[in-house]
């Protein structure tokens, strides 16, 4: 209780809303509340296995969920991330690795998804931090050095994501057709350089 009204932990939460709301709201909310940290993998396990009960309304979703992620999960940085991730999962598409740094002897950036076997790299940019002219500057020269190391580079903007998802994941598909007829990873790995210095 506090000042007299019941509360819960959030992973406790999570688990109610998964017994009342839609399987999708609750991933979302679950995602949410991970990358905010206000939840965990073993915090999920241990309610799961205090609460999920056969035949308790909600068990069955949170299994689920929790089966998919595993207790190492990463959750997307944002709502664009898990859209992303989402449109390709519905298009019968793999799911790509997300957050990393590249580069082979010198850093190159850290990228939104890329795909290891094709070398397709894909960056997703915001209107609020990518629309102003010097972003657009910063986007094309980290673009260009990608595309010279040897990576296929995807952009999309957040229009795209939320709107023209058939058109994203079409691109998406060509690219890592593309790339895998003319050779995928066969030089440079992400995670072989070492780590930029950090101001």
């Amino acid at each position: 209780m506090h000042d007299g009204i019941p509360v819960t932990t959030p992973a406790r939460t999570i688990f109610d809303l998964a017994a009342v709301v839609h399987p999708y709201r609750v991933k979302r909310t679950l995602d949410a509340a991970w990358s905010k940290h206000l939840l965990d993998g073993i915090r999920m396990a241990a309610i799961l296995d205090d609460l999920g009960k056969r035949g308790r309304t909600g068990t069955t979703v949170m299994r689920e969920l929790l089966a998919e992620r595993g207790p190492d999960y990463i959750p997307p940085d944002s709502g664009l991330e898990g859209r992303f991730r989402d449109i390709l999962i519905c298009d019968g598409q793999r799911p790509m690795v997300r957050q990393i740094d590249v580069g082979g002897e010198s850093w190159l950036g850290r990228i939104d998804f890329y795909d290891r076997e094709a070398r397709l790299i894909v960056q997703i940019d915001s209107e609020r931090f990518h629309s102003a002219l010097i972003d657009k500057e910063a986007d094309d020269h980290q673009t260009a050095e990608l595309e010279a190391a040897g990576f296929e580079v995807l952009r999309f903007t957040d229009f795209q994501i939320w709107y023209r998802a058939d058109e994203v994941c079409a691109a998406v598909r060509a690219g890592r057709q593309k790339r895998r007829r003319t050779g995928g990873d066969n030089a440079l790995h992400p995670g072989t350089f070492p780590a930029p210095e950090r101001g």
